[in-house]
């Protein structure tokens, strides 16, 4: 019925005999991740992730691809930040009308009813949705960003976790090269699917919240959701004790590589301590702990060098010599 709204958006339609049901249905840019920056790429439209891609890569290739494969060897994709409006609404792409006769074998169109709760069929229309949602998104947007950066030289090391859209976790991490997980969020999927496999390294973006521990959530009401509250006294607490801790347990989890989340750039004339951001370990020159760090670098590595020499089928601990 769309062609019956006219410019000024009144509707006028002569309708045919019988009982309608007449849905009004409102799409607009979401996506929102919960920084409160947006929108987000579309994630089942494969033309929306190249040209995003090409974009991003037209402005570093130039620059950095003589290191593509060899300094530079991987491109990470962030956990799925993915927040809904506040108003409400559901994920949305044009991707999943014109897809949904190849995927689930018939056109969506004349079953939107579902989605305003109406009809026969209701539930298994909503099911067929969800499905084709996991498939667009692995297709179009997983499975198209690791063949873009194949094409490069580079590997793929995605979180395809977190809240938001529809993916199924086993088989998206069976597809990443390097499978990786976050420091609070230990995915069992990531494990299975390298081991099954026989992919060597399986990854955390760790230590994202030990600096956190120091400090107080709340939620601000607005679309950003958590925001962090600092309590200055309790600020530069990381020690090398907590590191080694939350890496023994990531050890223990399945994790063979730590990447280390951040720590705040802090130059020469900057006033001690030094900056820093929310999500980060407390670390720079200014702490007195910094010379002990290349201990904790030396203990890590060698662990990591062990663990994936155990997961590689052709490593072995006699390599270490």
């Amino acid at each position: 019925l769309t062609p019956e709204v006219g410019s000024s958006g009144r509707f006028e339609w002569d309708a045919p005999p019988g009982v309608w049901l007449v849905g009004v249905f409102e799409t607009r840019p979401g996506g929102l991740v919960d920084k409160g920056e947006g929108p987000e790429v579309d994630p089942a439209s494969r033309e929306a992730v190249l040209f995003h891609l090409n974009e991003m890569f037209g402005r570093l290739e130039p620059r950095l691809g003589r290191f593509f494969g060899s300094t530079l060897v991987d491109v990470a994709t962030d956990s799925w930040e993915y927040a809904h409006p506040p108003e409400g609404g559901r994920y949305w792409s044009p991707a999943l009308v014109r897809e949904a006769p190849g995927v689930l074998g018939y056109a969506f169109e004349p079953r939107m009813h579902a989605l305003l709760g109406y009809g026969p069929g209701e539930e298994e229309v909503l099911e067929d949705l969800e499905r084709l949602e996991r498939e667009l998104i692995q297709r179009n947007y997983f499975e198209t960003v690791a063949d873009f950066v194949h094409e490069r030289g580079l590997e793929h090391r995605p979180q395809v976790y977190d809240r938001g859209l529809e993916r199924d976790l086993l088989t998206t991490y069976a597809i990443a090269d390097t499978p990786e997980i976050e420091e609070r969020v230990s995915i069992p999927e990531a494990m299975w699917a390298a081991r099954v496999l026989g992919k060597p390294v399986i990854s955390a973006e760790a230590f994202t919240h030990a600096s956190v521990r120091h400090m107080n959530l709340r939620h601000d009401g607005s679309r950003g959701g958590l925001s962090v509250r600092e309590d200055p006294s309790k600020m530069w607490r990381t020690t090398p004790a907590l590191l080694r801790g939350l890496s023994n347990a990531h050890f223990a989890r399945g994790v063979n590589r730590i990447q280390i989340h951040s720590f705040s750039y802090s130059p020469p004339g900057v006033p001690d301590p030094g900056w820093r951001m929310y999500a980060e370990i407390h670390l720079n020159r200014n702490v007195s702990w910094w010379p002990e760090l290349e201990g904790y670098a030396r203990w890590t590595a060698r662990n990591q060098l062990v663990l994936q020499a155990e997961t590689d089928p052709g490593g072995g601990v006699g390599d270490l010599a």
